[in-house]
């Protein structure tokens, strides 16, 4: 490999499996089963947001954006913060330099997951909140 391709080996690498990974939820409808393994929050009766991510995911691929904000209305939030830390980790890794946010990269992780979970909440039991989650 030439020296200049290196530091990009990283880079490129995790956007494959990325693009890989998008392709086979673009492929495979959710709704079916089958690739998927079964949720055990949806055994519990419980919207799960990873399968709701998971689905809307397949939705907003075959572009249906009413159906994935349905499944799961933060996904454009996820996407936003996945871009953001996914090229902020890129761009520092080909430069060759430590990440100089890494209190911001945390922050942003964490409120994420805080909306997320309040989310979850909202959704799956507030039964009277549940129409503006998108349930």
């Amino acid at each position: 490999m030439k020296p200049r391709l290196r530091p990009w080996a990283p880079v490129l690498g995790a956007g494959a499996v990325t693009a890989a990974a998008l392709l086979v939820v673009g492929r495979h409808d959710p709704e079916n089963g089958g690739l998927y393994p079964p949720c055990v929050s949806a055994m519990l009766g419980i919207a799960c947001p990873l399968c709701g991510g998971l689905r809307g995911t397949h939705d907003l691929l075959r572009g249906d954006i009413a159906a994935m904000m349905d499944h799961n209305a933060l996904i454009p939030l996820y996407i936003v913060t996945f871009a953001a830390l996914f090229l902020g980790w890129a761009w520092s890794h080909v430069r060759g330099t430590t990440p100089r946010n890494v209190r911001a990269v945390q922050l942003t992780a964490m409120t994420v997951v805080v909306i997320s979970v309040g989310f979850g909440v909202l959704r799956n039991f507030i039964p009277y909140l549940a129409p503006a989650a998108g349930s």
